[in-house]
């Protein structure tokens, strides 16, 4: 379908208002590279800054499966969270995320989160509010037989979408606890995916190629009435590419969910030229510019009329 930019915009965007809008955020920059980071200490209690300007990050590496402990204590009464990212691809660990407020108190946060294959891993003190000072302490604990848990989703991963044609598929606590779809436009144009399912709670987040550490499109509108009836939109470019993420917001059961996506081009067609009628006989009836530069020649030379235009009789024109 290929319509008008500024119409398909309009209608667009309406429908998807109309049906409930997500939630959207700007994409973070991705963060700095592996050597910028300080590792994180394990075995030991340090004293650091996160600021909303600046959240503090650390980097920790493991060298195969087991279970990392990290305690976060604020000196004040500040807001702070724990996360932990995938360094490799930016994203977040599932259940990656921290902030229980231990005793009330909103600066004390603690998690316990297995790593289950061998990388870099990235943990940053997030505050919710201006930041502060805050105490970090960290243990590591070896577990081999978590190699046989199932390794989280990667968007390198990520199903192909077909405008038109669903794709099923599920979440559960004994498998997928999320799935990844993509979409690469083929022109410039919107494209809207959407899932359903008979039971659940599903999410949708978009994230640009690259920029996994937080999605630029978020989806827990519950259309129609239902938990699991989700749909955002995204504006891409020509050859730009786009990933979905559908995850559980309670991942204690399994459900299964069809994904479907729809596009519409920005794209004009160009109207073809208008061709005239042309009389029988083809280009034989139409004189070639050259014969007719021919014979305006020849008149102005003073050759003489064709045959059919009679001179008038002598003594000029009879009355």
């Amino acid at each position: 379908m290929k319509i008008k930019t500024g119409l398909a915009k309009m209608l667009l965007y309406a429908v998807v208002a109309f049906q409930g809008a997500g939630y959207s955020a700007f994409a973070q920059e991705e963060e700095d590279s592996t050597s910028d980071l300080p590792e994180l200490a394990i075995g030991s209690v340090a004293d650091d800054v996160s600021t909303r300007a600046s959240p503090s990050s650390y980097l920790f590496h493991a060298d195969g499966p087991g279970l990392l402990t990290i305690a976060v204590r604020a000196k004040h009464q500040d807001d702070l969270t724990i996360e932990v990212y995938s360094h490799q691809s930016n994203q977040m660990l599932p259940n990656g995320r921290c902030d229980i407020d231990f005793n009330g108190n909103a600066g004390y946060e603690h998690m316990a989160i297995p790593i289950v294959t061998a990388g870099d891993y990235r943990i940053v003190i997030e505050p919710l509010g201006n930041g502060g000072a805050f105490w970090i302490g960290a243990s590591w604990l070896p577990f081999e037989l978590l190699e046989d848990a199932l390794a989280p989703a990667k968007p390198e991963d990520a199903t192909p979408l077909t405008p038109g044609t669903p794709q099923d598929g599920a979440v559960s606590p004994g498998g997928e606890v999320e799935q990844w779809y993509s979409y690469t436009a083929a022109s410039e144009g919107v494209v809207i995916i959407s899932t359903e399912a008979d039971h659940g709670d599903l999410v949708i987040e978009a994230y640009h190629d690259g920029q996994f550490n937080d999605s630029f499109e978020y989806s827990d509108n519950d259309r129609n009435g239902s938990n699991a009836n989700e749909r955002v939109i995204a504006e891409l470019n020509q050859g730009q590419t786009v990933y979905f993420k559908v995850r559980g917001l309670n991942p204690s059961y399994e459900v299964e969910f069809d994904v479907t996506s729809q596009f519409a081009s920005f794209a004009v067609d160009e109207p073809e030229p208008e061709q005239g009628p042309q009389e029988e006989g083809g280009d034989d009836t139409q004189e070639e510019p050259a014969a007719a530069e021919d014979a305006a020649q020849a008149t102005d030379d003073g050759d003489a009329a064709p045959a059919d235009e009679a001179a008038p009789p002598a003594g000029g024109v009879g009355r």
